[in-house]
């Protein structure tokens, strides 16, 4: 609805293909700790520089003013392969790979592919975004 706050919501999630999926063993326990979490936000921001600079596009503002949410998101309130995930608006998918990555769901070498021409990972979200049930958001 118009003039109302667009938001990050837990609905539903799409499978990252291979390549772009983290190994089994790579996922990370969720964690309450307020010094983990606080980190785990730390490290999403420095992968979100990490993927931006190189590509040289993106909404880098978002990843840097949401990763304490997205840090709480993937490592304290999503139940992995239980809960699903609506983005809302795209312009937070740095963010989303960021912190899909930190809970060890999407491979760490695949960010290097953010941006690049044939990536599964995209500069804004489209109905391919890995782990993303939908995407949506208004500009206007």
């Amino acid at each position: 609805m118009r003039g109302e706050p667009a938001t990050a919501t837990v609905v539903a999630d799409r499978a990252a293909p291979p390549g772009v999926a983290a190994a089994p063993g790579d996922l990370r326990l969720p964690t309450t700790d307020p010094g983990e979490l606080v980190a785990a936000a730390r490290r999403i921001r420095r992968r979100a520089v990490d993927m931006v600079a190189p590509a040289g596009l993106g909404y880098l503002g978002q990843a840097m003013s949401s990763a304490n949410v997205f840090a709480v998101l993937y490592r304290a309130v999503l139940r992995h392969g239980v809960d699903r995930f609506v983005l809302s608006p795209g312009h937070y998918v740095i963010t989303h790979y960021a912190a899909a990555a930190e809970a060890g769901l999407l491979a760490e070498p695949a960010l290097t592919t953010y941006g690049l021409d044939g990536s599964w990972l995209e500069s804004i979200s489209t109905d391919r975004t890995p782990l993303v049930a939908a995407t949506c958001g208004a500009l206007g």
